[in-house]
């Protein structure tokens, strides 16, 4: 285990989401309890925030910059305090509405940059931030259409490609999988793209806008929810039969380069490589071993010697050989590691939590 100099910024009262959503990727409509951000710190040095609750995710482009969705609306960080960055009524709603108010909060979040943050809400429309303000990019639907176009409420449903595009997930009669390429919004169902779908995706990540890849459950009866854009065409690949669980992130150099996570069930969480016939297979290391029934959340790396995956059991660092446990302190101890924002090779902010509390740690020389 290995010790790093660390900056801790604590979110007290959480009630979030729950993170490990169901393996069906149905996105609960569960608004959970209070988020209260009036008690933070970062580093050594206390801050406040507005009210917040409902929290939703977040957007981390570095240690000075962190956008998260709360309370209906997203709640600016800029390193030293917190601000309302927009409410509802800021992206064209009466939040006083009756039976719509949570329809019309942003629902997912990604971004690539300070100046280039979106946001997808209840009603699936979207909207971004160049660095100065907010602007709405597509418009809504109506209540007569939610069913059919509501976004995905998962961690990793929505990812921003650094182009001006981005791209995420929603659900209805069918799951679709929605394009916005900088001036119009593209909505196709999965199963169309890539024939019979038989399994709920949750989960979008690409290296750019011509390598994107999808997500979902593995279960006994379906063991390929894995899809490949690759800039002209959707394929399916191929994985290891028997293995159940849920993919939880994605990361790599290449379509030919890549490594996923996989929380599993009573197979145990598990890590796999992207295979030379262009399916996947199991990797020939992990951080934790099945037997201690690790749950994994999230990965994320800049290199295949520099990987981090983040779960139940703490945040660990792969060197290409060895896995070693990244020591996140005293305060982090029974909390998960959630998601894992990385910055540079030897830097990251990662959020940590359980059902009632939640924190960013700014993990630095690695």
């Amino acid at each position: 285990m290995i010790s790093l100099a660390l900056g801790l910024l604590v979110v007290a009262g959480c009630g979030d989401k729950d993170t490990t959503s169901d393996d069906t990727g149905s996105g609960s409509d569960d608004t959970g309890g209070d988020t209260n951000l009036n008690s933070l710190t970062w580093g050594a040095s206390a801050i406040t925030a507005p009210d917040t609750s409902n929290w939703l995710g977040a957007y981390v482009a570095d240690e000075d910059n962190i956008w998260i969705l709360a309370g209906g609306g997203v709640t600016y960080f800029d390193g030293a305090s917190w601000t309302l960055s927009a409410q509802q009524d800021q992206f064209g709603f009466d939040p006083n509405a009756p039976d719509m108010t949570i329809f019309f909060d942003p629902w997912a979040i990604s971004g690539s940059s300070t100046t280039d943050v979106y946001v997808v809400c209840g009603n699936s429309m979207i909207a971004s931030f160049d660095g100065t303000s907010w602007t709405q990019l597509s418009n809504g639907y109506g209540p007569e259409d939610l069913n059919t176009y509501q976004p995905l409420l998962s961690p990793g449903s929505m990812w921003a490609s650094g182009s001006g595009a981005a791209y995420h997930l929603s659900r209805g009669g069918d799951y679709n999988f929605v394009t916005w390429d900088g001036s119009t919004r593209t909505t196709t169902a999965l199963d169309t793209m890539v024939g019979n779908l038989d399994y709920a995706p949750h989960i979008v990540w690409g290296l750019d806008d011509n390598d994107i890849w999808v997500g979902g459950a593995l279960t006994s009866l379906f063991n390929s929810p894995i899809h490949h854009w690759d800039g002209s065409s959707w394929s399916r690949a191929t994985i290891e039969a028997g293995d159940e669980g849920r993919v939880v992130g994605f990361w790599g150099t290449a379509a030919d380069d890549m490594w996923m996570a996989v929380t599993g069930n009573q197979y145990g969480s598990k890590l796999y490589r992207s295979a030379s016939n262009g399916g996947w297979e199991l990797a020939d290391t992990r951080p934790v071993d099945g037997t201690d029934n690790p749950v994994y959340y999230d990965i994320w790396g800049t290199s295949n010697s520099n990987i981090f995956v983040g779960g139940n059991q703490g945040l660990f660092r792969y060197n290409g050989t060895d896995w070693t446990e990244i020591d996140l302190g005293a305060d982090a101890a029974g909390l998960a590691v959630l998601r894992i924002h990385g910055i540079t090779a030897s830097k990251l902010v990662v959020e940590v939590g359980n059902s009632t509390e939640k924190a960013f740690y700014l993990v630095e020389g690695l």
